[in-house]
């Protein structure tokens, strides 16, 4: 049978490690080995590349001026244009430039705000996915903001967030496009009874911006809490007492069923801390995510405001800061391919950690295979992508959903360029 396409020649990153095999697009499936071998409508020679599954990237506002939540931003005025038309011409750029960066699945993220301000931005992202342009698929939206701890904000407006409501998630969620819902469980029982009711839907739960203890921590997990979001960054409680299972960063770590997103910007966690992470979570709990929002990739952009907080754009543009508090970190500039670069370098170049004294560096294979689960595989597995949908890694009949990149550089300081981009065996983007 004459397949799509026949790439031969890459380092393929799978599951169980990397191998030396050609990868045939059939039908929008992959086929490897020798099944993969013979005549083909098209060949791509990548010796001395990596292919990797597309990224999914569960945690992101937005990129180059486009915002989920606010609309697009004019630098000039310093205000966002929220109309219909240029939000969804937005949108139709956001997913040919995530094509780029190598993200194949994404779920667009809110930030808290007025309650008809996300639902009039929820329904607009549902007239764009009947007819979305080729690039990177959008599977629906993460309601971040809405239900954080007023005490844990973070880089947010303490007015526009709401304690757990099941009634004003439902609200929200006309278009039932929230797949996935931050719940801070310090709130107890109305805490766990939304985390229930978002259960029964099938909405992923996960919690962030929460000064609940160890203890809420634990019930929330039996309750169906999934995963912990941008674990170890500010608005994430710990206590170093014995009372009450510690605070959220301890009962997060007792939780071996517990995923912990991580922005692996080395800035929102320094590197010595991800390296423990890494270590305490092991590599099938990890879910890197970009966490990125409009001002990254926003090229002259020194200074901005959202929903009447400050911010400052960091040295060399590579982080955002809340400008009456440097140390706290507005979304990220982060990118997927250099989430993965940074993953990969932080395993191989080996070194501290916080609570331990060192970690061994690993081999360049060894540290791949971590990274691809760590930016694709995990999100996949923790939300059951990887059996309604068949993404998330490289595997014989799984969807091709696949990236080819450059890998630059020497083990410790390398940098990953996306080469091509394949969605469901369809090229989205090539270099």
């Amino acid at each position: 049978m004459t397949s799509d396409t026949l790439i031969t020649g890459a380092k393929v990153v799978t599951p169980a490690g990397v191998v030396a095999t050609d990868v045939a697009i059939r039908q929008g499936k992959i086929v490897l080995g020798a099944k993969a071998s013979g005549p083909a409508s098209r060949t791509v020679d990548a010796a001395g590349k990596v292919l990797l599954p597309g990224f999914v990237d569960i945690h992101a506002h937005g990129y180059e001026g486009f915002d989920f939540t606010l609309g697009v931003y004019d630098a000039a005025t310093d205000t966002f244009d929220a109309s219909a038309e240029r939000s969804l011409d937005a949108m139709g750029r956001y997913v040919t430039r995530m094509a780029g960066l190598g993200v194949t699945t994404t779920y667009l993220t809110t930030m808290a705000g007025e309650t008809e301000t996300l639902r009039r931005r929820l329904k607009l992202l549902d007239g764009f996915l009947k007819s979305p342009p080729a690039g990177t698929r959008v599977l629906g939206a993460f309601l971040e903001g809405t239900f954080v701890s007023d005490k844990m904000v973070g880089a947010m407006n303490p007015e526009l967030v709401h304690r757990p409501d099941i009634a004003l998630f439902d609200h929200i969620n006309e278009t039932g496009l929230v797949k996935l819902c931050l719940v801070t469980p310090e709130y107890d029982q109305a805490a766990l009874s939304l985390i229930r009711h978002l259960g029964r839907r099938g909405v992923v739960c996960g919690a962030g911006h929460t000064g609940a203890t160890g203890e809420q921590i634990a019930a929330a997990r039996r309750a169906g809490l999934r995963y912990m979001v941008h674990f170890l960054n500010g608005p994430t409680g710990t206590s170093f007492k014995p009372f009450h299972g510690g605070g959220a960063v301890e009962g997060a770590l007792a939780e071996d069923r517990l995923y912990c997103e991580l922005i692996a910007d080395g800035y929102h966690v320094n590197p010595r801390y991800a390296r423990d992470l890494i270590a305490r979570k092991g590599w099938h709990r990890i879910i890197g995510v970009s966490d990125a929002m409009f001002a990254a990739g926003a090229r002259g952009l020194k200074t901005f405001q959202v929903n009447g907080v400050y911010g400052v754009v960091g040295p060399g543009g590579k982080y955002l800061q809340v400008a009456h508090s440097p140390s706290t970190l507005f979304g990220s500039c982060l990118n997927m391919p250099t989430a993965f670069a940074n993953l990969v370098n932080w395993l191989t170049d080996g070194g501290p950690g916080v609570w331990v004294a060192g970690h061994p560096a690993i081999a360049i294979d060894e540290a791949l295979t971590a990274a691809a689960l760590m930016t694709a595989t995990n999100a996949c597995t923790m939300i059951g992508l990887d059996k309604s949908l068949g993404i998330g890694s490289i595997a014989a009949g799984r969807r091709a959903d696949l990236v080819l990149a450059d890998l630059r550089g020497r083990p410790g300081a390398l940098r990953l360029e996306v080469c091509r981009t394949w969605v469901d065996g369809r090229e989205v983007y090539v270099r």
